[in-house]
């Protein structure tokens, strides 16, 4: 789909990091811009960061909400009569640690941002794009989605859920609504606040961040791109219809580490059934 101005587009996770810049770059594009964030105070900032003289406006929505989520749509719907895009942008992590140290907070908080935040915005947001036969959903994922970061367990079990839904939807589409598009941004190390996300966890809990250079399988500094980069590059890619966006350099390598392996036990399979 191609970025039109005129067009309307709703961001999660919009009052910083990826999400800010992915609004920046749409609303340079002439696109009117909604951010949808948890944090109003956040909110009110970033509006004010875009210097823009194309429309922003904000939004207040926790994504873990279907409600919330609901009412999100009902309000860009209200301001200003069409939606055209929707970053499912929104997401959390959780310090590293083996997988079975996490308790059950911590998993149902970031299933709820990262998964839920996922699946509610393709609930609320799809069927009016296929009622249209047009639109385009956009979901954030990782590079651990695509690959296996340790001790990393819970953050990689919902990315890798969010490749897969994106996947899965895309088939649905071409099927039941060809016009309506889907993508999956797979971003490797991104200098942004996930690390500080639990500040807005419920409860009040603050567990201690992760290390932001353990985001991704590969820490050279070389493959790290600015939030700003990587808007540019998701842009450049939306409008060749990617379905799988990997904005950072080296990005191939965990990847084909990751097919190695499967394709190493597929043929150590084979020979074992040929046996049998």
């Amino acid at each position: 789909m191609r970025i039109e101005q005129g067009q309307v587009a709703v961001v999660t996770g919009g009052a910083s990091g990826i999400g800010f810049a992915l609004g920046a770059a749409l609303n340079s594009r002439g696109i009117t811009v909604v951010l949808a964030d948890i944090e109003a105070q956040a909110l009110a900032a970033a509006e004010k960061r875009m210097e823009s003289t194309n429309t922003v406006s904000t939004a207040v929505c926790d994504v873990s909400d279907p409600d919330s989520v609901k009412a999100l749509r009902q309000t860009v719907l209200e301001r200003h009569g069409r939606i055209d895009w929707v970053f499912n942008n929104a997401g959390v992590v959780l310090p590293f640690k083996p997988m079975w140290e996490h308790t059950q907070t911590d998993w149902e908080w970031i299933m709820g941002v990262n998964l839920w935040g996922v699946i509610n915005g393709i609930r609320e947001f799809v069927p009016g794009f296929v009622q249209q036969g047009t639109g385009h959903i956009v979901n954030t994922a990782s590079m651990a989605g695509v690959a296996v970061v340790p001790f990393n367990g819970a953050y990689n079990a919902t990315k890798h859920a969010v490749v897969s839904l994106t996947e899965t939807l895309a088939v649905e589409l071409a099927q039941t609504a060809p016009g309506v598009r889907t993508s999956v941004i797979c971003p490797g190390l991104v200098p942004t606040q996930i690390g500080q996300a639990a500040r807005n966890r419920p409860g009040g809990e603050q567990p201690e961040p992760p290390e932001p250079s353990n985001v991704v399988d590969d820490h050279s500094h070389a493959n790290v791109i600015t939030a700003e980069l990587l808007a540019a590059r998701v842009l450049k890619a939306l409008e060749v219809d990617r379905l799988y966006i990997f904005p950072n350099p080296g990005s191939d390598a965990p990847v084909e580490a990751r097919l190695d392996r499967l394709r190493q036990e597929l043929a150590t399979s084979g020979l074992e059934a040929a046996r049998a």
